[in-house]
């Protein structure tokens, strides 16, 4: 798409602001489906109805979605490390982070149909992603990536976190597309932090549109 989001910023009122290119609006149409003192625990057999990954890809086997975070956990194997060795010694990929968030990410985006109906039918993948590995994880480690919520706060110009985002042109309109971001998201094993994910974007698309 040629429609992009200009990452300039200004200083007005001490508060920096998104400024938009001439032509291109920006929309958030979904923002946390907030829980109060609800725990939402996905097991990996819902998980894997969810999404396609298989063959030492998928790197879920619970998913926990709270008030304040959306965790999904992981018991790092050899198959998931197959090909990745130094000294001998099997190694979870560092590239393997940002997938994981992006997978936890889809999930946290499946639970959001009920709420907002045009999600219904769509898939999603993985468009870019930003990240730092701090540390290596190996076979036996339960791997914990968390990503933060945050309520979308329009009096301080915050948006949520994480959230649903459709961007189009006006002149344009079908070609709009919407994505899913989440922010800030961390990696962790036990109390050891393995890497940060800064941010992670996944394009939504319509499934029947895909398969034709």
């Amino acid at each position: 798409m040629n429609n992009k989001i200009s990452d300039n910023q200004d200083q007005k009122d001490g508060k920096p602001r998104k400024k938009i290119r001439k032509g291109v609006r920006k929309r958030v149409v979904a923002g946390v489906k907030l829980l109060k003192e609800e725990k939402r625990i996905i097991k990996k057999k819902e998980i894997m109805s969810i999404l396609p990954h298989r063959k030492g890809k998928l790197f879920l086997d619970r998913v926990t979605i709270t008030a304040k975070k959306i965790i999904g956990e992981f018991l790092v194997t050899s198959k998931s490390c197959e090909g990745h060795k130094i000294g001998g010694q099997p190694l979870f990929r560092g590239v393997d982070y940002p997938e994981m968030t992006a997978q936890l990410l889809g999930v946290w985006l499946s639970q959001q149909v009920d709420q907002y109906s045009n999600l219904d039918g769509k898939l999603a993948f993985l468009r870019k992603a930003s990240f730092k590995s701090i540390n290596f994880s190996i076979p036996g480690d339960l791997l914990r990536i968390e990503i933060s919520v945050r309520e979308r706060n329009e009096e301080a110009d915050e948006e949520g976190n994480p959230r649903i985002e459709t961007i189009g042109s006006e002149d344009r309109p079908k070609r709009s597309r919407q994505q899913a971001i989440g922010l800030n998201a961390e990696a962790w094993v036990n109390d050891k932090k393995k890497a940060v994910i800064y941010f992670i974007e996944l394009g939504i698309v319509d499934a029947k549109g895909l398969a034709e």
